[in-house]
C-alpha cells in the first residue's frame, strides 16, 4: 500500500473536543491487530492456555 493510501484509510483524527484534538492517530483496533500479527503463534498459544 502506498503512503497516501495508508494515510487515507488507516489514520484518523482525534475530534477537537477531546484532549489531543486534531491529532492524527492510528485507531486502537489497527494497533492491536498489527501487534498481535507480529507474534501470532505466541498470542494463540497464550490464549489456549
Amino acid at each position: 500500500m502506498k503512503r497516501a493510501g495508508f494515510e487515507k484509510n488507516l489514520i484518523g483524527t482525534v475530534p477537537w473536543r477531546h484532549a489531543g484534538g486534531r491529532r492524527r492517530v492510528h485507531p486502537g483496533f489497527v494497533q492491536l491487530s498489527a501487534f498481535m500479527r507480529m507474534n501470532r503463534q505466541r498470542h494463540f498459544d497464550a490464549f489456549r492456555g
